[in-house]
């Protein structure tokens, strides 16, 4: 059994309720499923509403395999988990209580279809897949490198184009966002791209180091001894921290982005070098930081940064002021830099594609997220070539 199928189930209202004896409570009716909650953390499902023994329960419902993973997952430590109204389990194996308070709780082991639940697993398989990639290599080498051309433009087109920060931000503004975003990496880029837009940033640089790391910990709201009140305070239930590496927690990541912040000047006359110089300023800065051993920028994060931080600003910055040779130095730089590699890039690799360098990597990325990933084989270049032959 896996935790995704449970999700499925009840987001498909798919759960046979007539079916099952509730073990803490005599009668049970679903209201409001709530929204499913793919990407953030927290409950997995938001804003439900259910009917216990005649009295109503707004909140949000959380499901596991076992009903002790609760425990195992340290979600009687999380706040996040404070409005949960209802534990939805394949087992039942421990009662949860919250502050004193049992909380509902759903078994399903003895509704499960396993014909159902197999038919799943083949279907989930070749969702997660690239329904070309046995034919990929057939493909001539003028269309692919001309699609992965159009796709890396594509992509880093949608990263920059819907940008909005503050009225009249200036331009090292911008660079601070996009570089503040790179952080969260894929896990967490949007709660860094929310605290980049609470730092007010002129303001924030001009304080004394001590107080600028007081202040970012206070946004962020995860570290429990506060040294200063921020009212711009996050909700701490926006970091991601469950089935993240210890290398990229949230709070290594923000402790290291306080440090970028403090020891990096910011000066933006980068940009008038040439990309290979571009690469190499910017990690020796980065080398030069002052800080301790734990917590060193590798060379695979450093090149995250430039990769998803860097080039969209000078890819942004091009485009505001029309200046193609930012542009250029832009993929220039992604053109330098080694091909990442993650569970995506894996899927491509598992059919023999390789990508040569970031740029290549960034494209294949692109081409899975926007058309494999949703069957948008009409709407891609490659899936046309290869279903008129």
């Amino acid at each position: 059994m896996i935790e995704k199928y449970l999700h499925y189930l009840w987001d498909k209202k798919l759960i046979p309720f007539h079916k099952l004896e509730f073990t803490n409570f005599e009668s049970f009716k679903i209201l409001d499923y709530g929204t499913y909650n793919q990407f953030e953390s927290g409950p997995d499902f938001f804003n439900a509403t259910i009917l216990l023994d005649q009295l109503i329960w707004v909140g949000n419902i959380e499901m596991h395999i076992r009903s002790s993973d609760w425990l195992k997952h340290k979600h009687h430590k999380d706040k996040a988990y404070n409005n949960v109204i209802l534990h939805v389990v394949y087992e039942n194996d421990l009662t949860i209580n919250q502050f004193g308070f049992e909380i509902p709780t759903i078994e399903l082991k003895s509704v499960i279809d396993w014909k159902h639940f197999n038919n799943y697993q083949i279907n989930l398989k070749k969702a997660s897949t690239i329904l070309c990639g046995t034919q990929f290599k057939s493909v001539t080498d003028i269309h692919r490198i001309h699609f992965l051309e159009k796709s890396l433009y594509a992509r880093l087109i949608r990263k920059t184009s819907s940008v909005s920060l503050r009225e009249d931000p200036t331009s090292v503004a911008y660079f601070f966002y996009f570089v503040t975003k790179s952080f969260g990496a894929k896990t967490n880029q949007l709660p860094f791209e929310e605290l980049a837009k609470r730092i007010d940033f002129y303001n924030l640089k001009a304080q004394k180091q001590k107080d600028q790391l007081a202040i970012i910990r206070s946004i962020t709201d995860l570290f429990e001894q506060q040294a200063v009140n921020h009212s711009n305070r996050m909700n701490a239930s926006s970091w991601k921290q469950g089935g993240v590496r210890p290398s990229n927690s949230p709070i290594r990541r923000i402790n290291q982005f306080i440090q970028f912040f403090i020891y990096f000047d910011f000066n933006l006359d980068f940009c008038e070098m040439t990309p290979q110089a571009i690469i190499s300023c910017f990690k020796e800065k980065i080398l030069n930081f002052p800080i301790a051993a734990s917590l060193s920028f590798s060379d695979s994060f450093q090149n995250t940064i430039l990769i998803n931080g860097v080039v969209p600003f000078l890819f942004w910055l091009g485009n505001k002021h029309e200046h193609n040779d930012f542009i250029e130095k832009a993929i220039e730089i992604l053109s330098i830099l080694p091909a990442e590699k993650n569970s995506t890039l894996k899927k491509w690799k598992d059919f023999g594609v390789k990508p040569k360098n970031a740029a290549e990597s960034q494209a294949y990325l692109e081409i899975f997220n926007e058309f494999c990933k949703n069957k948008k084989c009409l709407s891609c270049s490659i899936g046309q070539q290869l279903l008129a032959e």
